[in-house]
């Protein structure tokens, strides 16, 4: 009965103290200046994740929200441009350029990912774009407005797009 009596009472303290130590709030992180610790606010309405998509030559464009500054960290997509069968030179883009909504152009490079046969008697080029960016869209402006300049064998523009912009909204000053 000692015994157990005795294993009651170290089951106790070890139960109260599990439970005293979950209950701290307050964590202490000491990190040298060299090695800082990264924070990101999630829970702050200044600043949510954002993307839009939209394909090349589309005629109505994403725009950024009334009151918000889409900050665009990464472009990413893909483009299919159809060329001649079989051609010695390939098509090939030599400028891909977006409007962002900050007045300016952004130049692209877009990396070729080879040529396909299609059924029609033309070849069907694939490109995409993978490219960090560090780009301000202003309130209210149209994103996606794009200009290009193809060189080889290249049949006609993109007869088929995906582009996305991803990052934030922050609340515009």
């Amino acid at each position: 009965m000692r015994t157990l009596l005795f294993g009651l009472v170290v089951f106790v303290y070890l139960t109260m103290a599990a439970v005293s130590a979950a209950a701290q709030t307050e964590v202490t992180v000491t990190n040298p200046k060299s090695d800082p610790v990264l924070v990101r606010d999630v829970d702050n309405d200044a600043r949510r994740p954002y993307q839009v998509s939209f394909s090349i030559g589309q005629p109505t464009l994403p725009t950024v929200p009334a009151g918000k500054v889409f900050v665009i960290e990464y472009i990413s997509g893909t483009i299919r441009v159809p060329s001649t069968t079989g051609s010695a030179t390939p098509c090939r883009f030599m400028q891909l350029s977006f409007g962002l909504g900050n007045g300016s152009d952004t130049d692209v490079l877009p990396v070729s990912m080879g040529t396909a046969q299609s059924i029609n008697n033309t070849d069907i080029n694939f490109f995409t774009i993978s490219q960090r960016v560090q780009i301000y869209g202003l309130a209210n402006s149209d994103l996606g407005g794009t200009s290009y300049s193809l060189a080889g064998t290249c049949n006609s523009g993109p007869t088929s797009s995906h582009i996305v912009l991803s990052g934030h909204l922050e609340k515009a000053n």
